[in-house]
């Protein structure tokens, strides 16, 4: 092959052409392949500009936590109460954090907005706190019974405190010597928090639940929300005349007032949503930094709560129920009459094998005459509790191991020999192992604990 005049001698006019054609394919693909690796530079850049404002618009929102947990440690002329329905600030020229934040039972809700150019991030959850100074200890009893018999191998750790008395194995023997180095003797008040807050808390809650009832459109009962009617979920309120039954799993960020008994069944998902009922059942379902009120009786006889649960009068709680440490099992006790003769109502009870990590706080409403009433908290046989028990009167607690904080007045309990006031029996009372968030009450400062609701 040569070639002669400009051209190449020994190829044919035919092979000449097909090698411009294959000239040309080649280009072509070339020009594509270069196009697409343009468009995929343009896009992971435009990605990673979008990560980065995604970055930038988290750092915002955390940091609009930690500017919340500042004003409810008393910054900035704020409380522990602070409440605002929108906080904003400007940190920088493309910057803005938003701050929604409302006391949710014993617990604050915060909602936190960054934003960096166009591009938002949300965070949400609930504000809790260190357990108050005076809660410290792992064990008060604020009355005057005097003394803790450890009976049938008890034990107590850390701090404990006695109005006076002193820790013994066996009725009228020698203080043990362990035990008395760290006793501190003092007049402790009913509670570890004002005395106040609590009936005034429930108080609020009922005329809440009776404004709803009264002036809210009513939705006629019985009615059981399913995922075919989860429409009526996206009402502002949601205010059904009867009993309610909750089966959905679409159940976030809800009011739901009921005049009867508002029940949770299997199937049931419910995330930061306010229900107030005359009675309140959990047979099972999940519920997650939710608020629970019942005027009248409630029942957690199973599923999977890490939630409120107020009521002002008996709660029960069976074995079946797992609790997460955002769990905060509250009662209210009050006098009542019937055939002419007055009784206090109300109380906590745990079945026996009852498991929970959380907080239980029973006390009485003002008024009451604590010296006749029953055990304000019960706790059944073989139960685990982690977490803080707080009551103005006494806890029953016998053969259960508990982690965490005990205040109350006197431990009682029995067995086959007859009852006991101030023996332990069968039980251990020890230091707190993990920090279960405590209700945003007591004194300042403290340390804010905020756990994220997803």
């Amino acid at each position: 092959m040569k070639v002669e005049g400009g051209r190449i001698s020994g190829l044919s006019d035919c092979q000449r052409g097909y090698t411009l054609y294959l000239v040309m394919i080649i280009l072509s693909i070339a020009a594509i392949l270069f196009s697409i690796t343009i468009a995929e530079i343009r896009s992971v850049r435009l990605f990673a500009a979008k990560e980065v404002q995604k970055r930038q618009a988290k750092l915002l929102a955390e940091s609009g936590i930690i500017r919340t947990e500042c004003f409810l440690n008393g910054g900035d002329g704020h409380s522990i109460a602070w409440e605002t329905p929108l906080y904003e600030e400007k940190p920088g020229d493309f910057d803005t954090i938003k701050l929604v934040v409302e006391q949710f039972g014993l617990f604050s809700r915060v909602i936190s907005t960054g934003k960096h150019l166009a591009t938002d991030y949300r965070v949400e959850g609930l504000f809790g706190r260190n357990v108050p100074q005076l809660l410290a200890p792992t064990l008060t009893l604020t009355g005057h019974v005097g003394g803790l018999i450890l009976h049938r191998g008890s034990d107590v750790e850390g701090g404990i405190v006695f109005h006076h008395g002193y820790v013994y194995a066996k009725k009228k023997g020698n203080p043990l010597p362990d035990y008395t180095c760290r006793l501190t003797f003092r007049e402790s008040p009913p509670l570890p928090f004002d005395t106040l807050q609590l009936p005034s808390m429930f108080e609020k809650y009922s005329q809440r639940r009776t404004s709803l009832l009264q002036n809210g459109p009513t939705v006629a009962g019985p009615l059981t929300l399913h995922g075919g009617n989860d429409s009526l979920l996206k009402r502002s309120t949601l205010v059904v005349n009867g009993d309610c039954r909750i089966m959905t799993p679409g159940c976030t960020g809800a009011v739901i007032a009921v005049s009867g008994t508002c029940t949770i069944e299997c199937g049931a998902k419910v995330r930061l949503t306010a229900c107030f009922a005359d009675k309140i059942v959990c047979e099972d379902g999940a519920t997650d930094g939710s608020l629970f009120f019942s005027e009248k009786t409630m029942s957690i006889n199973g599923g999977i709560h890490n939630s409120q649960f107020l009521a002002r009068d008996s709660i029960g709680v069976l074995g079946a129920a797992a609790l997460g440490k955002m769990t905060v099992i509250a009662g209210l006790r009050q006098e009542f009459t019937k055939d002419s003769l007055t009784a206090t109502g109300g109380g906590i009870r745990f079945d026996d094998h009852a498991a929970l990590r959380g907080t239980i706080i029973c006390c009485a409403a003002t008024g009451v005459n604590r010296n006749a009433m029953s055990p304000s908290i019960v706790i059944g046989e073989k139960s685990a509790i982690t977490g803080n028990i707080v009551t103005d009167g006494d806890c029953y607690i016998y053969e259960c191991d508990i982690t965490g904080h005990v205040w109350a007045r006197s431990i009682v309990s029995r067995d086959a020999d007859g009852s006991y006031t101030n023996y332990l029996i069968r039980s251990s009372i020890r230091c707190e192992r993990e920090e279960v968030p405590f209700p945003l009450i007591g004194e300042v400062p403290l340390k804010i604990v905020f756990t994220p609701v997803r």
